[in-house]
């Protein structure tokens, strides 16, 4: 079966190309993917109406959560992992955030470019278990509250 870049005529990124890739890409594609599968998960598991599943999805996709995320999985992340979060935290896009906590706005950042880098060096497995854990980190999180 082809893959979508195949049918397109595009290479995938080599190593080189992915390692020498501005951080901001990766969480430019990272926030869509993570948006992508909450959205999956929460019409499947919310039988409301949409405000309702709107209201759900956001629990999970806002700064606040990603950053928790992210820091709970600190220690499940391999060091590679750990250093792509850091170098999006530490990226200069010079765009603020809107309705956010800039600490909690920059680790979110270092979230969503994991996800965008392990999606396009070909670790969707990886890129699948890391989410489905973030989903699970904020559901603990709400029981305990």
């Amino acid at each position: 079966m082809k893959s979508f870049l195949e049918r397109l005529k595009v290479a995938p990124l080599d190593k080189e190309a992915l390692r020498n890739m501005a951080p901001n890409k990766f969480a430019y594609l990272g926030d869509v993917i993570y948006e992508l599968y909450v959205r999956n998960y929460v019409i499947i598991k919310e039988k409301g109406k949409m405000d309702t599943i709107n209201r759900e999805a956001v629990r999970y996709v806002n700064a606040s959560a990603q950053a928790a995320v992210v820091k709970a999985l600190e220690e499940e992340l391999t060091p590679g992992e750990w250093k792509i979060v850091i170098k999006a935290r530490n990226y200069k896009s010079g765009k603020g955030p809107r309705n956010a906590d800039l600490g909690e706005y920059r680790y979110a950042t270092g979230f969503e470019a994991l996800l965008g880098y392990l999606f396009l060096g070909g670790s969707l497995e990886r890129m699948e278990w890391i989410i489905a854990r973030g989903i699970k980190i904020i559901d603990e999180s709400e029981e305990k509250s």
